[in-house]
């Protein structure tokens, strides 16, 4: 029965006239191999379980690869496609994407979240149906070859393609890691699908995250096994932070015994990638038209002829986020205007994402009462995100790592779009958030009550936060993501 495509499908389809953003990744010199001459082609698979539109650092990685040698890298994008990858993935020539059939599972999440006996019923089928589906669309394109499957001129090309060299690479995304890290080992494992390079990046760990709600708390130590005894395959892991990797080999992999027994080179092995924003997060701000329109688009009502200041906060409205405390705080300087406001200045927050608990929280939000604050959420295409951080004051991120182990993006982006942060404090956000320089870390809502005091009812605040949006532009702007991915990562594909 032929699919139906969805709307993301023919956006996709459709996306052949935007401009590319060559930064992300500059074009290197073609790759030979010096013992016969032979080109040598690579056959590069991105995989997420995941909503491509939604995973920006896999993105990245696409156009890292397909740029770094246009000939003779292909990139299969595989992943969930419930929105649309940036502009720049679409319209890259050598990225194909392909969406994951997840129609065949996805009618099983109405199930489970009926009742919690259901979920733990219809959970099995779930994964089940994802590890048959999954498999059967990898082994098609793992045994693929993307260079024979494009236009040829004439037979004598088609035999030199026969000829060249083809390496096959997977570069897949974990969380999730069920059925994922499973499935890739039980293929190689029966050599269903043969690989030159398995590499896998860790963004958090998935068994910290069932950890975070109290029914699952009984399934973690199958999860944390599922994660990490199916692994031994892969030949390099990437990590985006040092804590993860002093973790990694140091706790999980010798837990597991998952370094290879003629490892000499650990570090060579386990990567650290710090995230780092690509161009079109920029420091410029809009121009007030601009600006205006945005907030059309965007359907925000704010006042522009009133003394206001945008604050951004981009949640995923889940446990390791506490919104609360953000909540609090905008309410107890909401008071402190109403008191002591001289200069009539509003705070305009806004936050943006979506999740399972923003219906919640969206219910208490209007029920305040504010009288210099406002809260508005929106959903922002991938294209106009970007241009409202280059127009707020201050970002906040409540990013609490299941893990404690992980960095979010989100505040690499406002550092990318030059905007200070107030994050809350873990074990692992001294490595990005840098106290007093680039913003403030705060422990509780007390905490982020008296920066926001700070920073937007006393005389120094302005010229404080002037100072760190030049620590983000002397520091963090010269590093982005083409500099950190060509020193770390662009090896691994040579």
């Amino acid at each position: 029965m032929k699919r139906r495509r969805n709307k993301v499908e023919e956006v996709i389809l459709e996306a052949k006239n935007g401009n590319l953003d060559s930064t992300i990744a500059t074009d290197n010199t073609k790759m030979k191999d010096d013992s016969n001459n032979e080109k040598i082609k690579k056959h590069v698979m991105v995989f997420v379980l995941g909503d491509l539109g939604h995973s920006p650092r896999m993105q990245y990685h696409s156009l890292s690869i397909a740029r770094m040698d246009k000939e003779n890298n292909h990139v299969d994008f595989i992943g969930l496609l419930d929105s649309k990858p940036y502009p720049e993935v679409l319209n890259q020539e050598n990225i194909k994407i392909i969406p994951l059939m997840s129609n065949w599972w996805n009618w099983v999440n109405y199930l489970m979240r009926l009742h919690f006996l259901f979920y733990l019923l219809f959970a099995p089928i779930k994964v089940f149906l994802q590890f048959l589906i999954i498999c059967c669309q990898l082994i098609y394109i793992a045994k693929s070859n993307p260079f024979l499957n494009k236009n040829l001129q004439n037979n004598l090309q088609k035999d030199k393609l026969q000829k060249d060299k083809l390496q096959k690479i997977l570069l897949i995304q974990t969380p999730p890691a069920i059925p994922t890290l499973f499935l890739i080992w039980f293929l190689l494992k029966l050599k269903l699908i043969k690989l030159d390079k398995y590499i896998i990046d860790w963004h958090n760990y998935g068994y910290s995250i069932l950890n975070l709600n109290k029914k699952f708390k009984p399934l973690v130590g199958l999860a944390k096994y599922l994660e990490f005894n199916f692994i031994s395959q892969a030949t390099h892991h990437l990590c985006v932070s040092n804590a993860m990797k002093s973790d990694l080999m140091n706790n999980q992999f010798k837990e597991y015994n998952q370094f290879k027994k003629d490892l000499n080179n650990k570090d060579n092995f386990i990567r650290v990638m710090y995230d780092r924003p690509p161009e079109m997060f920029k420091s410029e701000k809009l121009n007030e038209k601009e600006r205006n329109e945005l907030f059309k688009r965007a359907k925000l009502n704010i006042n522009v002829n009133r003394n206001f200041k945008l604050l951004v906060s981009s949640t995923s409205w889940t446990e390791d986020e506490d919104f609360s405390k953000l909540l609090k705080s905008i309410i107890d300087i909401d008071n402190k205007l109403e008191k002591e406001n001289n200069n009539d200045l509003y705070l305009e927050f806004i936050i943006t994402g979506k999740g399972p608990q923003k219906e919640y929280y969206l219910d208490k939000i209007s029920k305040l009462g504010l009288k210099h604050c406002q809260i508005q959420t929106v959903w922002l295409e991938a294209e106009d995100y970007p241009k409202l951080l280059s127009i707020c004051d201050l970002g906040i991120c409540l990013h609490y790592s299941s893990s404690k182990l992980d960095l979010p993006m989100k505040v690499v982006d406002m550092f990318g779009s030059n905007l200070p942060v107030l994050a809350i404090e873990y074990e692992t956000i001294s490595e990005l958030v840098k106290h007093g320089e680039n913003g403030y870390i705060f422990k509780d809502s007390n905490e982020l009550t008296e920066y926001l005091e700070e920073l937007f009812l006393t005389t120094n605040g302005g010229s404080t936060l002037n100072q760190m949006k030049q620590h983000l532009k002397d520091n963090f702007d010269k590093r982005r993501w083409n500099t950190e991915w060509n020193e770390k990562i662009s090896p691994l594909f040579v």
